[in-house]
C-alpha cells in the first residue's frame, strides 16, 4: 500500500515539475505580469510540494522508521535517509505560505522558489527513487 502511494505520488511530483518548467518564463519581469501563470505556477507548487510530503510519511512506513506522528517527526525520521531533508523543511514552510496565505504572497518568492524548485524537485524525485531501491 505505501509502495503504491509513493509511486502514484512521484508521478504527480514530476508531472508537476514538467508544468513548472514548462510554464515558468526566463525572467521574473515576464512572470509578473502575467496573473494567470502566477496562479498556476503556484498551484504546481503546492500540489509538488503536497507529494513530497506525503511521500515521505510513506516512506516512514514503509522503511518501518518509526510512527509518523507531525511533519516535523517524519522529517526527523527521514534525516539519515535523505540529503535534501533542508529542502524538504523550506518546501514545507513555503507549501504553509501558499496554503494558509499567512501574508500577501510575494511574486518574487514564489518565482525564485519554483526556479529552484526545478532542480531540487528533480534532485528529490532521484533520491526518493534510490531509497525506494534499497
Amino acid at each position: 500500500m505505501a509502495l503504491e502511494r509513493i509511486v502514484r505520488r512521484i508521478d504527480i511530483l514530476v508531472a508537476s515539475l514538467r508544468k513548472i518548467e514548462k510554464w515558468l518564463p526566463d525572467t521574473k519581469e515576464e512572470f509578473e505580469l502575467n496573473e494567470i501563470m502566477q496562479a498556476a505556477i503556484e498551484r504546481s507548487l503546492q500540489v509538488s510540494i503536497e507529494a513530497i510530503l506525503d511521500i515521505c510519511i510513506q516512506l516512514v512506513k514503509l522503511l518501518e522508521l518509526g510512527t509518523p506522528n507531525s511533519p516535523e517527526n517524519v522529517i526527523q525520521l527521514l534525516k539519515p535517509h535523505l540529503s535534501s531533508i533542508k529542502t524538504i523543511e523550506e518546501l514545507k514552510k513555503l507549501r504553509n505560505v501558499l496554503v494558509h496565505q499567512y501574508s500577501d504572497i510575494e511574486i518574487t518568492l514564489v518565482y525564485n522558489y519554483a526556479k529552484s524548485f526545478i532542480n531540487d524537485g528533480t534532485k528529490l524525485v532521484g533520491e526518493f527513487k534510490d531509497l525506494l531501491k534499497k
